[in-house]
């Protein structure tokens, strides 16, 4: 009597949790994000792009994350220059050192300087957009920042000014 009791308990328990097996129990649980941590060339050298001419699709996806993960960067500014006429900053950073690495909303030359570590944290999307490229229309399949994409231009921007906070805050 007991036996069975147990048996009838354990296939309860197994149908109720079957549909949180499914997938490895986190394929489309958006509670399963992960946060991962790394400097901005860690976060460049992840893109993994590709291109199907026969199928006109192209992909610029992070080898590292899935939509919803969270990014945290942490890395020390080398550069920062402000353009009034667009009114954005850009940054560069020790481990990344090209010009044009990364741009942020506004002037933040008052408050961050060259040898700040600095911390940008963002959510991962995928967005899909349709580009024109030699005369035929792509599908392109991209990973970015949640808060660094005009879906309506298709295109990055800079971040907003929050996203960016001083390592030792």
């Amino acid at each position: 009597m007991k036996r069975d009791v147990l048996v009838s308990v354990v296939v309860c328990c197994l149908i109720t949790f079957a549909g949180c097996l499914e997938d490895g129990g986190t394929h489309g649980n958006q509670d399963a994000s992960t946060v991962t941590s790394m400097t901005f060339k860690e976060f460049m050298d992840d893109f993994d792009t590709s291109r199907d001419d026969e199928n006109l699709i192209a992909s610029v996806h992070l080898k590292s994350f899935d939509e919803g993960d969270t990014v945290i960067i942490e890395d020390q500014l080398t550069n920062l220059i402000y353009n009034p006429s667009v009114d954005t900053t850009s940054m560069t950073f020790a481990s990344y050192q090209r010009l044009d690495a990364m741009a942020v909303e506004g002037d933040i030359t008052d408050e961050f300087s060259v040898g700040d570590t600095v911390v940008i944290t963002s959510e991962i999307v995928n967005y899909s957009y349709t580009y024109q490229w030699e005369g035929r229309h792509y599908t392109v399949y991209y990973e970015w920042f949640a808060d660094g994409w005009d879906t309506d231009k298709e295109t990055e921007v800079p971040l907003p000014r929050e996203v960016l906070k001083h390592a030792d805050q």
